[in-house]
């Protein structure tokens, strides 16, 4: 049983597993990750613009450049909100 199990609605341990895949080079398995994870972010705009970060790493790993922009957009966006 992984933390995942253990904890469903607990969005940091799924930012970290994405974190963790991306830097492992297995790109499906963060984009997986960072996707379920991002529903429970609330009320916390670091975290939320850290997932779109690596949301945007993970998609860049796969090719896919136009998802990539985006997710890196919308970080920006939130960046700019918080401010």
């Amino acid at each position: 049983m992984n933390l995942q199990e253990l904890y469903p609605s607990q969005p940091q341990f799924y930012y970290f597993a994405g974190l963790a895949y991306n830097q492992l080079s297995q790109f499906k398995k963060a984009k997986d990750a960072l996707e379920s994870g991002i529903d429970f972010v609330i009320d916390d705009k670091a975290l939320e613009i850290n997932f779109n970060i690596q949301l945007g790493e993970a998609w860049a790993g796969l090719g896919d450049q136009k998802k990539k922009e985006a997710y890196f957009l919308k970080a920006d966006a939130l960046m700019k909100q918080k401010k």
